[in-house]
This record gives structure tokens, sequence and C-alpha cells, in this order.
């Protein structure tokens, strides 16, 4: 299962999203978060339980100006 969020600026163009995600092996018990820059790059990543995220990045870089 998953949810995606996508932030535009005032011009409207694509800032940042923000993607839920819930493999289905794990029968949507422990949810990841995913956060991607407009390119679509990895900027960060969480999970809700003590499982592992996906790897990459463990705190956010950059703004969104």
């Amino acid at each position: 299962m998953r949810y995606l969020t996508e932030i535009y600026r005032a011009n409207g163009s694509l800032c940042y999203s923000v993607e839920r995600v819930c493999y289905c092996s794990q029968a949507c018990e422990v949810w990841f978060t995913v956060w991607r820059d407009s390119a679509g790059d990895l900027v960060a990543n969480a999970g809700d339980a003590c499982e592992s995220p996906p790897p990459g990045p463990a705190c956010t870089r950059g703004t969104c100006n």
C-alpha cells in the first residue's frame, strides 16, 4: 500500500514529496516514510517501529525555498 503527497511551491513547481509505504509481506503493520526532493532524490526516510527502513540518509538535508 502506498500514499503519496506532493508539496508545491507558490509558482507551481514541485518542492518535495512524502511517501508512506507498507510492504505487503508485513501485513501493513510497519509503515515507512520516504521524503524526496523535486528531482526525486532521497532526502530522508523513517520507520514506524524498530524495523529498519530502506537504506538511505537518516536525516533531512536542504530546505525548500
